[in-house]
């Protein structure tokens, strides 16, 4: 069996999820990490255990040993980058948002058309099997018909001048960090767009501090989300059905500590969460794409009615 090649490009914090995933995984191997600086590139590829550093972008693109690249740049860097390393053959693994606006949308689904490569993005809680199991209660009726959702994603940011989610041209702000997670759980849950949105948000210097949210899909049904960077933290999904609600704590975070429970009456039924490290179904879904052809969870399909669904918020804050 092929073994695929993962290169980095950015030294980024979130990488220290990713990389724990692609390098326990037994179809993978991390090959090289690049950085801008090739002093920061060794370094940090001496401390993970990677074999190979380059000193710039555009040499990890070019090393044909590599197969599928990783981005988690900054948000407004992602689909230039997207279109980069679809255009030199490589697969794609982009951290959300894939993309800040429609024409960037355009210009990465056209490279993909035109080049026969593939992107996926981040949306890591949507390949792992607890998340699975709440489409598997919704699908089966258990819930009765689904009404509402309810879903929070909040918590204190530090302010560290060089991090780009509190610059408005870096793509910053609390809706498109953690704003994607409701949307895009309830597009996957639902399988389908909002046909009305309301929204509410707190700005400051051109972004984001908390975003409230309704989103009206077909028959009625709400989806409401709160999120926020100057908040207390707390993540949990509330799914309520004509026969029963589904109580969901970490939806988003750390999968071992997910508790889940059906509430039917004063009935309440603990749920046997399955247990996963957060980001290796990502990992494993691009390998069974690259592999076995395997059409992931996350299409550019499916990211593209996730992010029309965040412009409209933003339009009707």
């Amino acid at each position: 069996m092929m073994t695929i090649h993962w290169g980095i490009l950015s030294t980024a914090h979130i990488n220290r999820r990713v990389i724990p995933a692609i390098q326990q995984s037994n179809r993978g191997l991390l090959m090289g990490v690049a950085s801008r600086d090739i002093l920061r590139a060794e370094a940090y590829a001496s401390s993970w255990n990677i074999p190979k550093a380059y000193g710039s972008y555009e040499a990890l693109l070019a090393d044909p040993d590599i197969h599928v690249i990783y981005i988690s740049l900054p948000n407004h860097l992602h689909a230039e980058w997207i279109i980069k390393s679809l255009e030199t053959g490589k697969q794609v693994l982009c951290e959300k948002p894939m993309c800040l606006s429609l024409s960037e949308m355009d210009s990465v689904e056209a490279t993909c058309s035109r080049t026969g490569n593939f992107v996926m993005e981040g949306f890591m809680h949507l390949h792992h099997p607890q998340t699975h199991l709440w489409k598997s209660i919704l699908d089966s009726g258990t819930l009765g018909d689904i009404h509402s959702l309810r879903s929070t994603f909040s918590f204190n940011l530090e302010r560290p001048a060089d991090n780009y989610r509190w610059h408005a041209a870096a793509g910053g702000g609390a809706l498109w960090d953690v704003g994607v997670y409701p949307i895009s759980l309830f597009q996957y849950l639902l399988g389908e767009s909002p046909i009305s949105v309301m929204a509410s948000m707190h700005e400051e210097n051109g972004i984001d501090q908390s975003t409230s949210a309704q989103l009206t899909y077909s028959g009625g049904r709400t989806g409401q989300f709160f999120v926020s960077f100057r908040s207390s933290f707390s993540t949990d999904t509330i799914i309520h059905g004509s026969a029963g609600q589904l109580h969901i704590s970490h939806p988003f975070t750390n999968p071992d500590a997910c508790v889940a429970s059906i509430m039917r009456g004063n009935t309440k039924e603990r749920l046997d969460v399955p247990r996963q490290y957060l980001y290796s179904g990502e990992v494993e879904a691009m390998h069974d794409f690259m592999l076995a052809g395997k059409i992931p969870v996350v299409t550019t399909s499916f990211s593209r009615k996730v992010l029309e669904t965040i412009l409209e918020v933003k339009s009707e804050k």
